[in-house]
């Protein structure tokens, strides 16, 4: 896996979630964007590094993965606010 897909969602007035349809069960939160992205990319590592080790795998290089971030059209204008 070179690219792991992140979707990032706004719910006022908690702040923003996301998911990954890459790595099924991922999800997480945060109060900003900024924080939701970092946790995104954190979280995800830990999922690669758990399925690689569940399933009997070495780990895998993190450095060569790259993180996409999303956000629904609908939704962008709250990365200004």
């Amino acid at each position: 896996m070179n690219s792991v897909r992140i979707l990032h969602h706004h719910e006022p007035p908690y702040g923003w979630w996301f998911e990954s349809p890459d790595l099924p069960g991922l999800t997480g939160g945060a109060g900003t964007y900024v924080e939701s992205r970092a946790r995104a990319e954190s979280a995800a590592r830990f999922h690669l590094e758990c399925e690689a080790d569940e399933q009997g795998r070495p780990a895998p290089d993190l450095t060569a993965v790259e993180f996409e971030h999303f956000v629904p059209a609908s939704e962008a204008p709250a990365l200004a606010a």
